[in-house]
């Protein structure tokens, strides 16, 4: 019997675990489980291959354990995320190419976990998303039946904002196997009863996170003086499992590094996030003398220490932040790719645009600027929101239109005139609506 298809069921699992345990334990901790068990199963896969000719001599096995060690250190800077190195580990002990048909998880973890979307990364996440699409996963498919998904018009938002967090809600609220087991069930009613749990999991975590957000909103409101560079807010009654996404919404709001702690008896857990060009991860591991544990990137982090000494992590990364960071670096840059006569919007461009796919993380969609004139504009959704208008290049009669929205921008309304000119900032979109598609502006500012 060959090797290969003796493993091909063990391969599997390890990259479901170390997908689902990348999210679920972090990074470090899926990495060690990731080596290690590749090591234990390496030498397995040797001793094996011994026993039944496979190899023709004790130096070709040892060589191809090197080989592999060598690659996932590779794959490990170079794409960082514990399920893409699972799957090139999968793929160079099998030497079978059913390793393929696992990019679609690949995909998954790779845009779940923020990595950049360029080299490698870029390439797994967009076979990724084209396995994505066309799979059969029972697991998969009940996800996007539950979340009333179009499997065909999966990209990076709908991985990002929509599957992923139902994945991770389980790992932050309960425990991450469930996650696990709806991947790997080829039971369809078992993976409906699985989503629906997700599906139900994922609100409670979005409800829990709005209650811990308003807590640490208020802790900052709280603060005396001027705010200060860097946020942090400690309360016993923060739970860990959401601590770090309400550190994320803190930054969007108040554009500061923000650091959320669940404060416990003895120890105490950390979780951050950052603005460009601050590395909150070296910030905080200067400070290792205070910590019990510390991992991350210079994006987002996370840390343990001992509760009593809080205050003095408080003082001395405070102290950090007032040194490193500039009075615009807490300016939010709008980065624009060109300036554009909204005339030449089209299909073609949008077309165009898509080949640019799949955006994300290091490679963004591309913002333009215009200036156009207001048609019509009225305010939309949930108390007035949003902002939706009618704009075009100029006010002659005959000029084309273009339908635009601003999400959370309903506030504006009350500056804006019909027939006068203002300056956008925007996206291209496309929107579907009584199965018909148009192009639709995403703006994300405005000025007259």
């Amino acid at each position: 019997m060959h090797v290969s298809s003796v493993i091909r069921n063990q391969t599997v699992v390890v990259l479901l675990m170390a997908g689902v345990l990348n999210w679920s334990l972090g990074r470090q901790e899926a990495l060690a489980f990731l080596v290690g068990g590749g090591l234990v199963l390496s030498a397995f896969i040797m001793m094996w291959g011994r026993m039944n000719g496979a190899f023709s001599a004790p130096a070709e096995g040892a060589g191809r354990v090197l080989m592999m060690g060598a690659m996932i250190r590779f794959i490990w800077v170079a794409a960082g995320c514990a399920a893409a190195i699972a799957w090139f580990l999968a793929k160079t002990i099998t030497n079978h190419p059913t390793p393929n048909t696992y990019l679609d998880l690949v995909a998954i973890a790779t845009i779940a976990d923020l990595e950049p979307l360029i080299g490698i990364n870029r390439s797994l996440a967009k076979f990724g998303l084209e396995a994505l699409r066309k799979t059969n996963r029972c697991g998969l498919l009940a996800i996007f039946n539950e979340a009333r998904l179009k499997k065909e018009e999966i990209d990076t938002y709908h991985v990002g904002y929509i599957i992923a967090p139902r994945l991770n809600a389980m790992g932050r609220m309960e425990h991450a196997l469930e996650s696990l087991r709806l991947l790997c069930t080829n039971d369809c009613d078992k993976a409906k009863s699985l989503a629906d749990k997700l599906g139900l999991t994922n609100k409670e975590r979005q409800l829990l996170t709005d209650e811990t957000l308003k807590q640490a909103k208020l802790l900052v409101a709280g603060m005396e003086g001027q705010l200060p560079k860097f946020l942090i807010v400690d309360s016993d009654q923060f739970q860990e499992g959401v601590i770090g996404l309400a550190a994320g919404k803190l930054v969007e709001e108040f554009y500061r590094p923000s650091l959320v702690i669940s404060r416990g008896e003895i120890y105490s857990k950390a979780s951050g996030r950052s603005i460009s060009g601050f590395n909150i991860i070296e910030a905080i591991r200067a400070q290792a003398d205070l910590l019990v544990d510390a991992g991350g990137h210079p994006m987002a982090a996370g840390l343990t220490v001992e509760t009593v000494k809080i205050d003095l992590l408080r003082q001395r990364l405070m102290s950090e932040a007032e040194r490193q960071i500039t009075k615009g670096m807490l300016q939010k840059t709008l980065f624009i790719d060109l300036k554009l006569p909204i005339s030449e919007i089209s299909d073609g461009l949008w077309q165009e645009i898509q080949k640019l796919q799949p955006f994300g993380l290091g490679n963004y969609e591309p913002n333009f600027s215009s200036k156009v004139i207001v048609k019509s504009f009225r305010t939309v959704g949930n108390e007035g929101k949003h902002l939706k208008l009618t704009l075009s290049p100029s006010t002659h009669q005959l000029s084309p239109l273009f339908s635009a929205i601003g999400f959370g921008m309903g506030h504006m309304a009350g500056s804006l005139k019909v027939d006068r000119e203002i300056e956008i900032a925007y996206s291209l979109s496309l929107n579907e609506w009584n199965n018909r598609q148009s192009i639709e502006l995403k703006i994300k500012d405005l000025t007259e």
